[in-house]
């Protein structure tokens, strides 16, 4: 999605900021530069709730950001595996 927005901007880079409904506390990002197109950012929430997220490309807003993402509570369930050569294990994961 922000490939489109940044591909003939010229020379600069990608910045993102995420905060959490709480207080607006920024929250830590990690920002990877995949390829020449593709930037991928990853943040850990704290709380669920609208975060806001804002991407920069050279220092100025991209279109349409600031964007709103909805964390919800996680939901678990269980996992199982086993057949031959694998030890029975069971693993707590997220229901999507």
């Amino acid at each position: 999605m922000w490939s489109d927005c940044v591909s003939d901007a010229g020379d600069g880079s990608v910045e993102v900021s995420v905060e959490s409904p709480e207080s607006h506390r920024a929250l830590q990002t990690a920002v990877s530069q995949l390829s020449d197109d593709v930037t991928e950012v990853q943040y850990t929430p704290l709380v669920t709730g609208p975060h806001t997220v804002n991407v920069y490309y050279a220092g100025q807003p991209i279109n349409h950001s600031p964007f709103t993402t909805h964390v919800k509570p996680r939901q678990y369930g269980s996992l199982s595996a086993c057949g031959r050569g694998l030890v029975v294990v069971t693993l707590r994961t997220l229901d999507l």
